[in-house]
């Protein structure tokens, strides 16, 4: 033998594993279709939308609830707990309603301040309490308030008298 023939390579040896060896398989990534990606777009927008408008309805709400409250606490402030307000509420706009009717085919001026000398004469007589408080919290003159109470005094005698 020749020393040339004697000179070989060695292949290397490789141990065989125990397990199975997973086989190694290519993924495909499929793109997204152009429709795909304009019904997602569209899907995003619209749901944003939403979301703004939500937002704003729930910031006017708050804001109205905030009015609520701040009415309430005024009137609070005047009426008193056994006070009827939706009651004198209709009475007072019925009677302003009433002075417009009757001062249908008066002069501007006329037709102008008689619903509202009806509609306050009516607050008056159904709201003492709460006009007493007015008078006094707003310092309006103490003798337009006895002028108008003695009106209301002249209603009520009238009143009881049917």
């Amino acid at each position: 033998m020749n020393e040339e023939d004697k000179t070989f390579s060695p292949v290397p040896r490789k141990r065989l594993s125990i397990y199975h060896e997973e086989e190694v398989k290519d993924e495909v990534v499929e793109q997204p279709y152009q429709l795909e990606l304009q019904i997602r777009s569209l899907r995003h927008s619209v749901t944003e939308f939403f979301k703004e408008t939500n937002t704003a309805i729930q910031g006017y709400v708050n804001s109205w609830i905030q009015i609520e409250k701040a009415v309430k606490d005024s009137t609070t402030e005047y009426f008193s707990e056994h006070d009827r307000l939706l009651p004198g509420a209709l009475y007072i706009m019925i009677a302003g309603f009433g002075g417009s009717i009757l001062t249908k085919n008066k002069k501007l001026p006329t037709r102008l301040f008689t619903p509202i000398l009806f509609s306050t004469s009516a607050f008056i007589f159904f709201y003492p309490e709460a006009t007493k408080k007015l008078v006094t919290k707003n310092d309006v003159s103490k003798e337009v308030f006895n002028l108008a109470a003695v009106g209301v005094a002249n209603l009520k005698v009238y009143r009881e008298k049917l």
